[in-house]
């Protein structure tokens, strides 16, 4: 049923945890379930922490991987088959909550336990109202935790509730200042609720963008290797016009082309030129943007967009 890596990795990660055994049960050669040797840790936080994320991480990987091939299964008609396999995976989800809730029954004071059962429910188990409470007892008991204080503005933000949400970030950033994924988040939000950090901050638009093009590059200067964020930064510079910000073609290019070098792909490099090449375009360096182009045909050379873009530049 599981692979023998699969496997290896549980036993490993959980300090020789044997696994797919209810909680309390056994196997054959009354070795403990994962879910048993937690209460071996109930004595130290600490440890219980970290094991209990262990199982977390490892179950919800095999959890996604038996419901990905449960949909693949479903899809070429093996419908019985397609709900076992789903069966196997709420199984394991659910083996994770009983783990969560065993620790918080012995630790409800931890915000970190509060904090990511609170996204199991959420992600996974679609619970999202218990979800928030776990994201709002973790602030209460630790307003300097910036995972919960990020977990629960987003939350916030999503459902209109917009100055307690870019509070939260606030926080989260302040506990946090060199999480650059608190950095992206908020990048998300004002370049979307723009009109709402407006309101709250006192700013105009230019002044929403520039803020929103400063921590951009915060974020990127704390993950200098990060290929989306680099994408994603580069895709903000065409969004200068619509906060009648002059757009800075040069510094775009750039972009552009540090988000290239550090593509996985040629899917990825060729979308990079690409944008690299309407970069120029716009800048009005149509032999740049020829070359550019050029380089993206060669990646793609079946592409219409760059036929077509080169034809614009023929005529």
């Amino acid at each position: 049923m599981y692979s023998s890596l699969l496997k290896l990795m549980l036993f490993t990660s959980l300090g020789g945890f044997c696994c797919f055994a209810a909680a309390g049960e056994t196997h054959a050669d009354d070795t403990p379930s994962p879910l048993a040797r937690l209460n071996a840790y109930l004595h130290d936080q600490e440890t219980f922490e970290r094991k209990v994320r262990a199982l977390d991480k490892l179950y919800t990987a095999i959890a996604r991987a038996k419901m990905e091939e449960a949909r693949a299964l479903k899809e070429r008609g093996d419908v019985e088959d397609a709900e076992i396999t789903l069966d196997e995976a709420h199984r394991h989800l659910a083996e994770i909550q009983e783990a969560y809730i065993l620790g918080l029954t012995h630790f409800s004071a931890n915000a970190l336990l509060h904090t990511f059962y609170g996204e199991l429910l959420y992600d996974y188990l679609g619970q999202q109202h218990e979800a928030v409470k776990h994201w709002e007892e973790a602030v209460r008991l630790d307003k300097a935790y910036g995972r919960a204080q990020n977990n629960l503005g987003m939350f916030y933000l999503h459902v209109g509730r917009y100055e307690e949400g870019l509070a939260c970030m606030d926080a989260a950033l302040e506990a946090e200042p060199g999480n650059p994924d608190w950095w992206f988040n908020m990048v998300q939000i004002y370049l979307t609720n723009f009109t709402q950090v407006m309101k709250i901050r006192g700013w105009d638009r230019a002044k929403v963008y520039e803020e929103a093009m400063r921590m951009s590059e915060r974020a990127l200067a704390l993950s200098p290797h990060d290929y989306q964020l680099m994408y994603d930064h580069a895709c903000n510079h065409f969004l200068a016009d619509r906060f009648g910000v002059a757009p800075d073609w040069v510094r775009a290019a750039r972009a552009w082309q540090e988000a290239c070098k550090r593509a996985h792909n040629d899917s990825q490099r060729f979308e990079c030129t690409l944008n690299e090449a309407r970069v120029h375009l716009r800048a009005g360096n149509s032999g740049r943007a020829r070359e550019c182009l050029e380089q993206a045909q060669a990646l793609a050379p079946d592409s219409p967009v760059v036929r077509q873009l080169l034809n614009d530049l023929k005529d």
